[in-house]
């Protein structure tokens, strides 16, 4: 099945052509109706439900179209309403509508594209959560403080112009109360941006530590070569896995060691400069292979 959807203040005024029978008089009420091409009569038995605006996705007057997922028949249909007097939506004009229409705001505006491009459980439901409005509230709470904050920081200044002096201790207050929202915000930014783009794992340490033999049993698959020659791996491998729900790219790396070739000494420092963009950082060694590499530089926690 497919759903095409029409918006806009002369979406009545097309659908009569289209769609016979409906009306927006009735709105919200599901309608089984014959779809009409203006050129060649019958088009599909079609269910079609009248938005009358403002409660609709879009707040304006809208109609969602259900017909069989023939891709063929989609476009004709579609054809219809242009010939009626609608026209293609731009990519994400519903939802910019929406926004413009005070139905949704930006940040729910983005939870409905994470939404759609979700792969994972985590990414579902942070998404979820986030076109519940949830996150606006913080922010809409964020934009009072700093309000009051602003408000208060004038009114001291005028009374201090008339001089009476005014205590500091109510701004400083609500500075601090500002800089927990802000804090809490960018510690939720951070998280909301791991799950939706993916938490980044490397693979680090010496030739022949079983890197590429972890890599290939968290991918299960044979994706990386094992061998027992060093250096098999001259190059960062990836694998993008759905780890109890989360998105992880798993990046299998080069072995590091003094000595090498040109080309070793590249998969050194991409191996490198891998483990230092991580979230994690997995670090092995070989059993009775002396003493373990050096930590990484970089900031991501290190398993060894």
């Amino acid at each position: 099945m497919a759903m095409i959807r029409v918006s806009g203040p002369a979406a009545a005024t097309v659908s009569r052509s289209v769609c016979p029978g409906v009306s927006f008089e009735d709105g919200w009420l599901a309608t089984l109706t014959t779809l009409r091409h203006p050129k060649r009569e019958v088009l599909e038995r079609a269910i079609v439900i009248p938005y009358p605006g403002p409660r609709s996705y879009t707040g304006e007057d809208m109609l969602e179209i259900t017909v069989h997922g023939s891709s063929y028949l989609i476009e004709e249909v579609i054809e219809a309403f242009v010939i009626a007097g609608a026209r293609r939506a731009e990519p994400g004009e519903f939802t910019r509508r929406a926004v413009a229409n005070g139905k949704l705001d930006l940040i729910q505006a983005e939870a409905i594209r994470d939404l759609i491009e979700a792969d994972t459980a985590c990414q579902l439901r942070n998404a979820q959560r986030q076109l519940s409005g949830v996150l606006s509230v913080d922010f809409a709470e964020m934009r009072e403080s700093l309000i009051e904050l602003v408000a208060t920081i004038e009114a001291s200044l005028d009374y201090e112009a008339q001089g009476v002096e005014v205590a500091s201790t109510e701004i400083e207050s609500l500075l601090a109360s500002c800089r927990r929202r802000v804090g809490k915000l960018l510690a939720t930014a951070q998280a909301g941006e791991r799950i939706r783009d993916g938490a980044r794992v490397v693979i680090l340490g010496p030739p022949n530590a079983g890197k590429s033999t972890l890599f290939n049993q968290l991918c299960g698959s044979e994706r990386a070569i094992v061998s027992p020659h060093p250096g098999t791996t001259r190059d960062v491998i990836e694998a993008e896995l759905d780890l109890a729900g989360v998105r992880t790219i798993i990046q299998d790396t080069a072995g590091l060691r003094a000595e090498g070739d040109a080309v070793e000494a590249e998969g050194h420092r991409r191996a490198l400069l891998a483990a230092d963009t991580a979230d994690v950082v997995i670090q092995l060694w070989a059993m009775g292979g002396g003493e373990p590499p050096p930590t990484p530089s970089a900031a991501a926690p290190v398993i060894q």
